[in-house]
């Protein structure tokens, strides 16, 4: 079975990112940014070849869309163990038409063959998740999305459990080829050693251009485009005020609380009123009740 597995890597989350002064991309507070694959990407990778070991033979596909970035994803997929790696030449940005996408991998797709497609749920380019389930309208074939196991049931029957909202799982089944979207809580990526790193990167990757894919420049016109990339507004701290209709004794017990109303009925209090000895009194009466003096204590 042929099985194709569509990655792309992307600035890394985890360090410090911010939009580009025309708001139009991303870029990373470094001097020189890290690219990584994405979480769901690399859980599409494991379960492709898994997979293929499942069926005991096969040939497993690596496609990723972008500039020479990309190679670097593309060795750690040679690695892993897969048979070929192709790269399609694309401009990198900080988001992609995800109709665009899809279309050129189903160009891909059908130029390369295939009987089973995997590609993360979601990647770092903020496309909603959509490119999956295009390119299986584009083929006609059936698709799975937050895929978290997948079982071969036959020649052309596959199990699919499904992530749901709450920790919920769905059981299904689907004929194949197939489109699966897999969600990163999938077991655990297996380890690649470094010595099969240093040894992919050394392998020369094939780089195909648009026009090698028959697609036509209608084809490769956004249907969405990025207007603008903004980071999140801070989260205003909330102030308490208190009641208007309390007194000016009341209010500063509320504020002097940390804004937590002082209830008689629940056994609160209020001021103590009165003369500086009868306030003075209470005061010690309150502290011994409470146990924080010792009461007949003896300097």
């Amino acid at each position: 079975m042929e099985i194709l597995v569509f990655i792309k890597s992307g600035l890394d989350s985890n360090v410090s990112l911010k939009p580009s002064p025309d708001g139009r991309g991303l870029i990373q507070e470094e001097t020189d940014p890290i690219w990584r694959m994405a979480p769901d990407d690399r859980a599409a990778l494991e379960e492709a070849m898994r997979t293929r070991e499942a069926l005991g033979s096969g040939r497993v596909t690596a496609v990723t869309t972008g500039s020479r970035k990309q190679d670097h994803a593309l060795g750690y997929c040679l690695a892993r163990g897969v048979e070929r790696a192709v790269r399609i030449e694309m401009e990198d940005s900080a988001y992609q038409d995800a109709f665009v996408v899809a279309r050129v991998w189903e160009k891909a797709a059908r130029k390369l063959d295939y009987g089973l497609i995997f590609c993360g749920n979601k990647n770092w380019t903020p496309n909603s998740s959509q490119s999956a389930v295009i390119l299986a309208e584009y083929l006609r074939i059936p698709a799975v999305t937050r895929v978290v196991k997948t079982e071969l049931c036959g020649p052309a029957l596959l199990r699919v459990q499904r992530r749901l909202e709450k920790g919920d799982r769905e059981i299904l089944e689907c004929s194949l080829p197939a489109v699966l979207a897999v969600d990163h809580l999938i077991p655990e990526p297996r380890y690649v050693s470094v010595n099969a790193l240093m040894i992919s990167d050394r392998q020369a990757i094939p780089a195909w251009e648009l026009a090698e894919l028959g697609l036509k420049p209608a084809e490769l016109e956004a249907r969405t485009r990025l207007a603008a990339l903004e980071p999140p507004r801070p989260r205003p701290k909330k102030i308490q005020a208190p009641d208007s209709s309390l007194s000016a004794d009341q209010k500063i017990s509320m504020l002097l609380s940390g804004g937590i109303a002082q209830d008689k009925k629940k056994g609160g209090s209020d001021f103590i009123k009165g003369k500086p000895e009868q306030v003075a009194d209470e005061i010690i009466k309150f502290l011994k009740e409470k146990g924080l003096i010792m009461t007949g204590a003896k300097n």
